[in-house]
């Protein structure tokens, strides 16, 4: 054992000295960059800040396109004379830079030159977030976008792709309000674009018939947690517009809370101007929402709200709701309560949350008649389920599918159905011997189970009541529904 410590020491000295033989090398070729003329030298620091803090790797033309913008406010649309060659983008960053002949993505020319300037970013280049940022932001705002369809959009317009999907997230980095992300977050016509593009390149989805509204500026800050940006709309707008819908329902509250973003929950509710329990078009709430996609900490903030519905169900207000459809960015694929969420995504902390208000109701159903215990059993949470049996009120004996696709069946059936042995020896434990005997012979004449199977489900029928005691449930709570 030693020996084999002295060796990872020396090891990783090996590494240090690597490190920093390489740090040395990339040190002299960057006092190359700078010893360039003024003009060779920012445009270089441009290049590779873009190429390092980007989201995603960049082909030449976005980076043409994103190099080509004028921050001047009569600039309504890209000059193509400022678009520059590729060669020199290449050569002023002093053989750092390669562009890939196959895909004609314009990248570092190692990997360790990415690791080198993401330990050096705060230094070289300090203010990286904050001109993509503003750059995505002028480029989405041109006037001449205002009439274009979104593939005219995405052939027309190389950056367009990039600014509509990440232009937030650095704005969100840059912790910046600047003039430019204030004058898009304005233009009610280019916000609207820009969402719209987004949501049709990648997630196939096209607004439903009768929208109540349209995405505005105020709907894009929420969604990507700008709260100085949303401080600056509320005080123009006098918030007057915090409620409305955007084009599948979904008010600012519901979009920060989908997002995590607490501050901006906080914001919002502040107000005292939106209503906690409205609906989008799919039927989530706010707290429906933050369930779905784990966001524990806006789960309490919303929960200390008054008159929050803990149980609210997410009945969509769609005339012939499609369960196919995609309404919404990514849905667990779950549906019904909050408390459903969060079992569905087996998120122990907001399933204790929701318990602890004890207004939930523990066997709600979802629109396929499945309660939380049953989408906690079929994705094998366990931790989930044993908090709800806990509670002594789940009822075993229910009959739904937790999902459209699903059979129906009990809480038993869909443990077995995911064959997670835990989960099943739990249940068998919390069922009477007269109900496991029912429940298990359902399961054998309604699955197709191979010999080795129904000898395993034999098994833990058998050991979970042959002489075992069955767990105590807590103080003051009861037994299981029979």
């Amino acid at each position: 054992m030693d020996q084999l410590g002295k060796q990872h020491t020396v090891t990783a000295a090996g590494e240090d000295q690597k490190l920093q033989v390489l740090s040395g090398a990339y040190d002299e070729v960057m006092e190359r960059i700078d010893d360039q003329l003024p003009d060779f030298r920012d445009l270089a620091k441009r290049v590779l800040s873009w190429i390092t803090c980007a989201r995603r790797p960049l082909c030449v033309k976005e980076l043409q396109h994103a190099l080509a913008v004028e921050f001047d406010e009569k600039s309504e649309e890209l000059d193509d004379e400022n678009l520059l060659e590729p060669s020199i983008m290449v050569s002023v960053c002093a053989g750092l830079v390669t562009i890939d002949d196959e895909t004609s993505v314009i990248r570092l020319v190692h990997y360790t030159t990415q690791g080198y300037f993401e330990r050096t970013q705060a230094s070289r280049f300090p203010n990286a977030h904050l001109d993509i940022a503003k750059t995505c932001a002028k480029y989405l705002s041109y006037e001449a976008f205002s009439n274009q369809e979104p593939k005219q959009l995405f052939d027309g317009s190389p950056l367009y792709d990039y600014a509509a999907k990440h232009w937030g997230h650095h704005a969100r980095e840059a912790e910046t309000d600047c003039d430019e992300v204030m004058t898009f977050l304005q233009r009610d016509v280019q916000t609207e674009l820009s969402d719209g593009y987004h949501r049709r390149r990648y997630n196939g989805y096209h607004c439903m018939s009768g929208h109540p509204g349209q995405t505005r500026g105020i709907h894009l800050a929420a969604a990507f947690g700008l709260e100085r940006a949303l401080r600056r709309l509320i005080s123009i707008t006098g918030g007057s517009t915090l409620d409305i819908p955007d084009q599948v329902g979904r008010t600012p509250l519901i979009l920060a809370a989908a997002g995590g973003w607490e501050g901006v929950v906080t914001l919002l509710l502040a107000t005292g101007k939106v209503d906690v329990n409205r609906l989008d078009l799919r039927g989530l709430t706010a707290l429906c929402a933050a369930a779905d996609r784990g966001r524990e900490g806006v789960v309490r903030v919303l929960l200390a709200t008054d008159h929050i519905d803990v149980d609210a169900w997410d009945h969509p207000r769609q005339s012939t709701p499609d369960p196919t459809a995609e309404t919404w960015d990514t849905l667990s694929g779950a549906s019904g309560t909050p408390l459903c969420y969060a079992a569905d995504i087996g998120d122990e902390g907001i399933v204790r949350l929701l318990l602890a208000t004890g207004k939930v109701d523990v066997n709600a159903r979802c629109r396929y008649r499945a309660t939380p215990i049953m989408y906690a059993a079929a994705h094998g949470h366990i931790e989930v389920v044993q908090l709800l049996l806990a509670t002594g009120r789940v009822n075993l004996e229910a009959w739904g599918r937790p999902s459209y696709w699903g059979n129906d069946g009990t809480p038993l059936h869909h443990a077995f159905e995911s064959r997670d042995t835990a989960i099943l020896y739990l249940l068998l434990q919390w069922e009477s011997s007269n109900r496991w005997r029912r429940n298990v012979g359902m399961i054998v004449r309604q699955l197709p189970l191979s010999p080795p199977e129904l000898l395993l489900l034999h098994l833990l029928a058998r050991s979970s009541t042959n002489g075992r005691p069955k767990p105590t449930p807590p103080p003051g709570s009861r037994t299981p529904h029979t």
